[in-house]
């Protein structure tokens, strides 16, 4: 054997030893390297790893070991393929506890089967909730692996979904290490649901088990500040006003206004509002007669009103101001009750209008005292007396009733009211009062004014008959222009007026034609001359008269004063349409009367008008298009509708015939069309009327 073939001989036994070494070291195989685990909305959870490499394809199975106790004891599953790279367990429920996972390779050198090594340890995700509120939660999980493995992103994704039916959106972030996530919302019954996901840069998800509870808003906001209860007078009425400082609860949506009855002494519901001020309106709630007390509470938008409402801020009362003159002495002895739960009020103030002048500050009461005796000056004048509590900052009041007296009273008619004031021929105004037969009198005095209290000046005067119903004309007022406030003076022998009636107001009825929706508006002012008799407006009728013919359309309730009536189904009925407003007493007259009073009429005549629809839709609501005329009849019509392009269409003289949106039998394109219209009435008045409208389809 010569040297260079020994050489090359000893050279490939070297390598095939060198080689044999290599695969004999690199015959055992590793476990999987565990990268994921997803669970999903069924507690099963997919564990996903990279597989090992397998040179000498020794590879037998994997197996797959879980427990919910990271110790133990674990059981096994097998998985087959050296090429999986993910198994799902479907025996254990990840989402009522967290479950361990780790993974063996099995392969055989040769020897029999042999077990690698152990993967590194996977925990499923199972998110729990620790402290929480009805609107914030905490929650807290265990971190996929410990330590963590060097390929994942090391972030944790949060996602929360309100209700069964919503949608997972992602709330917040939070890294590894750091397995709590504090959450703020605003629910009021609704289960939450969360979700934790962390990625890996394999290219694989880790999304954890669904956690859901039950969150419900059971905390009432705090109570408001009541600031005051006060009397306000509005166009002559007298009505309690409270304001409030709003709750401080964020949540606080709206606020329960209290009323306290007298009999039995219980609060109730009176309003419902989201402002922070309250007028009451309730005609039978009159601070001018008593003392009224009131309350607020809060209530949040979840339970609203009947729950998570706030306990009644400290109530408090109105001032309720009386007085007895003394004609002798001309003085007038005042006495108020005391405001209710102020700790800051300071004093009491006695204010003072004569003859509807501006209210002047007579004098400051110490808060202790209820009373004041003031002179009179004059013997012809009115004096009204307001009392004000002021608190010490005097930045709130509250005022009392107004309580007026004449100069010469003493002398009460034991029944003076006005029973009708009402618009006769649409041109004057008629007053019927019911008066005191057993008085002194020599006349009454009827006083009008456009303001409900202040420049009364004399319109009318007629001699006591000895009958208690007088009767008065006011023949200058322009009833078609507005509503006037009266008054009765009764005017004893010594021609002093010794009393002045409540104020009472004629109805003034506006309406407006609206040409496109050819409708009318009609609108008036209450009524509320017998609110002093312990009645009221029941209803209001509405009257329709055509060609001096009177029939009622409708009936409102007492706090309507408006009206919508469809005109376009009566324009044919004549030339001249006019409409007027009835008012019709309700039970409970002290007096046992029960009467009606009238507004002015508002008309409609003559104007021949067209009113032109600007769409319409074949086989819809509005299925033809025709035009609508108003007032009178017609002599002549002619109607032309063209395309976008000029062309003619459709044409007709015959009113009650309109276009159906077709051609020759054949269906119109929808888009704008244009119409020419020329319509002549009896009166020789021509129209000519032109624009677009719509065919839909």
């Amino acid at each position: 054997m010569n040297t260079k073939f020994s050489s090359l001989l000893k050279y490939n036994i070297l390598g095939i030893v060198f080689l044999l070494f290599a695969f004999a070291a690199n015959g055992a195989v590793n476990p999987p390297q565990l990268r994921c685990a997803s669970v999903d909305l069924n507690g099963n959870t997919t564990i996903t790893w990279i597989p090992p490499s397998d040179p000498l394809n020794e590879f037998i199975r994997y197996d797959v070991f879980v427990s919910n106790n990271k110790n133990g004891p674990y059981t096994s599953t097998i998985v087959n393929g050296i090429g999986t790279v993910s198994d799902t367990d479907l025996l254990n429920d990840a989402s009522v506890s967290s479950y361990f996972y780790f993974v063996r390779t099995v392969y055989n050198e040769g020897a029999g089967d042999v077990s690698s090594s152990t993967s590194d340890t996977l925990q499923t995700i199972l998110p729990t909730v620790g402290p929480k509120t009805d609107s914030t939660a905490q929650i807290e999980w265990e971190p996929l692996f410990s330590p963590n493995i060097p390929s994942s992103s090391g972030v944790y994704r949060v996602y929360r979904k309100i209700g069964g039916g919503g949608t997972y959106t992602q709330i917040g972030t939070t890294n590894y290490g750091n397995e709590v996530f504090n959450d703020e919302f605003k629910v009021c019954s609704e289960i939450i649901h969360y979700r934790i996901e962390v990625d890996d840069a394999s290219g694989c998800t880790s999304v954890s088990a669904e956690f859901a509870e039950l969150f419900e808003d059971r905390t009432p906001p705090a109570t408001p500040k009541l600031d005051s209860v006060t009397v306000v007078n509005n166009l002559g009425v007298q009505q309690v006003q409270l304001g409030w400082q709003p709750s401080t609860s964020p949540d606080a949506s709206g606020y329960l206004v209290l009323y306290k009855t007298k009999v039995p002494p219980m609060f109730s519901i009176r309003g419902t509002i989201n402002v922070f001020s309250y007028t009451e309106t309730l005609a039978s709630i009159d601070p001018g007669l008593d003392w009224e007390e009131y309350t607020v509470s809060a209530f949040d938008s979840c339970h609203h009103p009947a729950a998570n409402t706030s306990p009644g801020a400290d109530p408090q009362r109105t001032l309720f101001l009386s007085n007895v003159p003394n004609t002798c002495e001309k003085t007038v002895s005042l006495t108020w009750t005391p405001y209710k739960n102020w700790d800051d009020l300071e004093a009491y103030e006695v204010w003072v209008s004569v003859n509807g002048s501006p209210y002047q500050l007579e004098q400051s009461i110490s808060n202790a005292d209820t009373n004041y005796t003031f002179q009179k000056t004059d013997d012809l004048a009115l004096y009204c007396f307001i009392i004000k509590a002021v608190n010490t900052a005097r930045d709130k009041s509250s005022s009392s009733n107004r309580n007026c007296v004449h100069a010469n009273s003493g002398v009460v008619p034991a029944q003076q009211y006005f029973k009708e004031i009402s618009v006769i021929n649409n041109q004057d105004i008629f007053v019927e009062t019911l008066t005191d037969t057993t008085l002194p009198v020599a006349n009454y005095v009827l006083y009008r004014s456009l303001e409900p209290v202040f420049n009364f000046f004399e319109v009318a005067k007629t001699p006591f008959a000895n009958s208690s119903i007088v009767q008065m004309n006011d023949s200058d007022a322009r009833v078609t222009e507005t509503s006037y406030f009266y008054r009765i003076g009764v005017e004893d022998t010594c021609g002093s007026i010794m009393f002045i009636s409540k104020p009472a107001s004629s109805i003034y009825l506006r309406g407006i034609l609206d040409e496109d929706s050819i409708n009318v508006n009609l609108q008036w002012n209450r009524y509320f001359a017998w609110d002093s008799v312990g009645s009221r407006v029941q209803e209001y009728a509405i009257h329709m008269i055509v060609d001096g013919v009177k029939s009622e359309i409708a009936t409102v309730s007492d706090s309507t004063t408006e009206f919508i009536y469809p005109f376009i189904e009566n324009i044919g009925l004549g030339a001249n349409i006019c409409f007027e407003i009835e008012a019709r007493e309700d039970t409970g007259n002290v007096f046992n009367q029960r009467d009606s009073v009238y507004s002015n009429q508002v008309c409609f005549t003559d104007n021949l008008k067209i009113f032109v629809p600007n769409a319409f839709r074949p086989g819809g609501e509005n299925p033809t298009f025709y035009p609508v005329f108003s007032f009178g009849n017609i002599a002549s019509f002619r109607m032309k509708v063209y395309d976008r392009w000029g062309g003619l269409v459709f044409e007709t003289t015959d009113i009650n015939h309109g276009w159906d949106g077709t051609k020759d039998g054949q269906l119109s394109q929808f888009g704008a069309y244009i119409y020419h219209i020329e319509v002549a009435n009896f009166t020789g008045a021509v129209l000519h009327k032109k624009g677009t409208f719509l065919l839909l389809r």
